[in-house]
């Protein structure tokens, strides 16, 4: 309802201001002899509103503030742009197509392969208004899912130019460049940006190269902002100004990334296990060459000193008599030297001890 109103206010305003001035002239000046008020029922004073309200209502266009309103004339641009505020087109043969000046935003998330066979993702937006002076002869001619389209197919075919060249992290690293790369097809026109005469390519591996070559784009796309009469081929095709392309990110796919996670997770692993192992046997030959102990026993001690062992209960061999040697004893170093028999018989009777780790 409140829409509604808001359409009718300036048509009753227009009637209003009739009104009063009608009347403030016939009680000012006197009724003129020539008018007279014509026998007509209420039904015909109806009708006559009825026909007025249509009038005023297809001949009056008030246009809100950031949008403006193209005239046609039977459905064709007559070339005519009404800004903010109140106009008057001829009822019936024109009408009006209101175009927002509001700042869109077109998302766009592209992928493509590098030489290594990994697929690199670009994302991020481009930032445009619709241009005045292709309103009524280009812009109002194309829908906004065409020019969606046209945009993020500019990108696409940007980023496929530059596709194989290097390999992932390479593409990574140049996320400066690659975003000069778009921003200067969409904003640029192509013989007056730098490195006009190469291909895209060829501008890529340029770019990364030499940085003075980046800042000249750089410079250019500067210049840019401020002139009015520099027009880029996508710009004039779709009769809008392209503010600024924004990347948001340029890595590798998730999938690629999930993968790369899972490989330095397997390595850290690897090195781990690795240096508890060489760490394991160390320890295993200095038991082993102090205790007298056999190989296998020095291990299963040096495994419990790593928390490595699967076992919950312990069992050294090896003392000459067949005695048994105390784990704690080992662990500790057995600063003590080995038991003799005697000890060995008189605290265990000859038998294998086991000690809990």
């Amino acid at each position: 309802m409140s829409g509604t109103w808001k359409r009718i206010q300036p048509f009753l305003a227009v009637l209003i201001f009739v009104v009063v001035v009608a009347v403030a002239s016939f009680s000012w000046f006197g009724v003129p002899s020539w008018f007279s008020i014509p026998d007509i029922s209420v039904a015909g004073w109806a009708a006559i509103a009825v026909i007025a309200y249509i009038l005023i209502r297809n001949s009056i266009i008030v246009t809100p503030t950031v949008h403006v309103d193209v005239v046609l004339f039977f459905k064709k641009p007559t070339g005519r742009v009404m800004k903010n505020g109140i106009h008057f087109i001829w009822p019936f043969v024109c009408s009006v197509r209101r175009v927002s000046l509001e700042l869109t935003h077109t998302p766009f998330d592209e992928t493509f392969f590098s030489n290594d066979k990994l697929k690199v993702r670009v994302r991020g937006s481009i930032q445009w208004v619709a241009d005045e002076r292709y309103l009524p002869d280009v812009f109002i001619t194309r829908s906004e899912a065409a020019i969606t389209k046209g945009l993020l197919d500019a990108v696409h075919g940007e980023l496929g130019k530059i596709a194989g060249l290097k390999k992932g992290d390479a593409y990574i690293e140049a996320r400066e460049i690659i975003d000069l790369i778009i921003n200067g097809v969409l904003r640029l026109d192509l013989k007056k940006q730098p490195l006009a005469e190469l291909t895209v390519s060829e501008r890529f591996q340029r770019c990364t190269a030499e940085p003075e070559k980046r800042n000249e784009l750089r410079q250019a796309l500067d210049e840019e902002e401020g002139k009015t009469d520099e027009v880029s081929p996508v710009e004039r095709l779709y009769g809008i100004d392209i503010k600024m392309a924004l990347l948001a990110d340029v890595d590798y796919e998730e999938e690629t990334q999930k993968a790369f996670q899972l490989g330095r997770q397997t390595k850290e692993r690897v090195r781990a296990f690795r240096t508890k192992a060489v760490s394991t046997l160390l320890v295993a030959r200095k038991l082993q060459s102090r205790l007298g102990v056999t190989g296998t026993a020095a291990l299963n001690a040096s495994q419990v000193v790593h928390e490595d062992a699967d076992k919950q209960v312990q069992t050294v061999e090896g003392l000459e008599g067949g005695g048994a040697l105390p784990l704690a004893h080992v662990i500790i170093g057995g600063q003590g030297g080995r038991k003799s028999p005697e000890e060995n018989k008189g605290s265990e009777g000859g038998k294998k001890k086991i000690i809990e780790p």
